[in-house]
């Protein structure tokens, strides 16, 4: 009884960290459990490379895991309006 209830949570956690959290960010590539994408990342010489890829996959903006959840904004013309502001909106 005790191991159905055991691997009842397990199941539970895993779908809370890896399906239920990644509706509310943008997409990317599928984390790993408890690593994150630590482990599809590689070589640290290669980061930029991978970062870049998964931006223009996903829209200039992905959701790296490394092990929590990391907006990426890859664009430069979204990087304008992410620090500058929505064009049109009213300032104080």
């Amino acid at each position: 009884m005790i191991y159905i209830f055991i691997f009842t949570l397990l199941l539970y956690f895993l779908y809370d960290q890896f399906v239920a959290r990644r509706k509310h960010y943008p997409p990317g590539p599928i984390p790993f459990p408890l690593v994150g994408n630590l482990v599809q990342l590689g070589d640290m010489d290669t980061w930029n490379k991978k970062f870049e890829r998964w931006g223009k996959e996903n829209g200039g903006v992905t959701t790296v895991w490394l092990p929590v959840p990391t907006v990426m904004v890859t664009d430069l013309d979204l990087m304008k309006e992410a620090f500058t502001g929505h064009k049109g909106s009213e300032g104080p």
